[in-house]
């Protein structure tokens, strides 16, 4: 081994030494200086359970709105313009939308509306099935006051309450319309000779009578059971809540936690080392 190799050999156990020297006196300073390093994870127990708390995940759910009138396109954009409002933190539209309180308005974290099959609404707006929405509350108080807000959203906005209305007076004058034409096949029913001799009806015989009877009656019931449901929108099932966590709060705990940590050690190690000197000299 030439003079150079053996003093790189040498440096390098001397300085090993040196590391493992200091390692080894880190500890004694943690030991020594064991309330520094309480006071640190205090601290981390505070981050965790404490600190950073508005920017949990929140209380996640989704609600179930079955519609009875229009279509989901329509719908589709009342969510989409709710969606933006709450996206961008306007919560003075959104509780002026909702007619809701701001402290209540500002409980919703995040929406959006789905499909069944998890679609987003305004992307998909033709697939059959009820409207799921999927929100984030801060906190658990206000989710039931906000499904029932949104409710009244979508029920009671100008557009939709003059499309129901106009749909409904509708269906009133089919009633009426197949009540006469039900009162006039039970008048053929019972008079069937009468049938025979008009012209309209030539051709026919008392079978396809009773038959296009019962069609027109069933179709009279299923007009009458969409007359009963006044609202356009129904509440089929308001939020079931669950915790979420946000990842962006959890990166900043972790951080924040190994910062104090790392800071409270080292000034273990320097008060240490300001007290005892000789330690580092031996």
């Amino acid at each position: 081994m030439d003079r150079n190799e053996k003093g790189f050999s040498t440096f390098m156990r001397e300085s090993i030494a040196y590391y493992l020297k200091l390692i080894k006196l880190f500890f004694v300073s943690l030991k020594k200086m064991w309330y520094l390093p309480v006071i640190g994870l205090v601290l981390v127990a505070y981050i965790w359970l404490f600190a950073f708390k508005s920017s949990d995940g929140g209380f996640e759910g989704r609600a179930i709105y079955p519609y009875n009138y229009l279509d989901k396109q329509f719908y589709s954009i009342l969510f989409d313009e709710l969606e933006q409002d709450v996206n961008a933190k306007d919560y003075k539209t959104v509780s002026k939308k909702l007619k809701i309180e701001s402290n209540v308005a500002e409980e919703i974290l995040s929406l959006n509306a789905e499909n069944s099959n998890g679609t987003s609404l305004s992307q998909n707006p033709d697939i059959e099935g009820p409207i799921f929405l999927s929100v984030v509350f801060r906190t658990k108080t206000s989710s039931d006051k906000v499904a029932q807000s949104i409710l009244a959203y979508l029920n009671n906005h100008d557009y939709v309450k003059e499309k129901v209305s106009d749909f409904l007076d509708n269906t009133t004058q089919k009633i009426d319309f197949l009540d006469k034409e039900l009162e006039m096949l039970n008048s053929l029913k019972k008079n069937p000779s009468a049938m025979e001799l008009s012209e309209n009806s030539a051709g026919n015989n008392i079978a396809e009578l009773f038959e296009l009877s019962n069609t027109k009656f069933k179709e009279k019931e299923d007009l009458e059971k969409m007359l009963k449901k006044k609202k356009a929108v129904e509440l089929f099932s308001g939020f079931s809540l669950k915790k979420v966590n946000s990842k962006s709060s959890f990166k900043k705990r972790t951080i924040y936690s190994i910062v104090v940590l790392g800071f409270m050690s080292f000034l273990s190690f320097l008060i240490f080392w300001y007290k005892n000197p000789a330690s580092f000299e031996e």
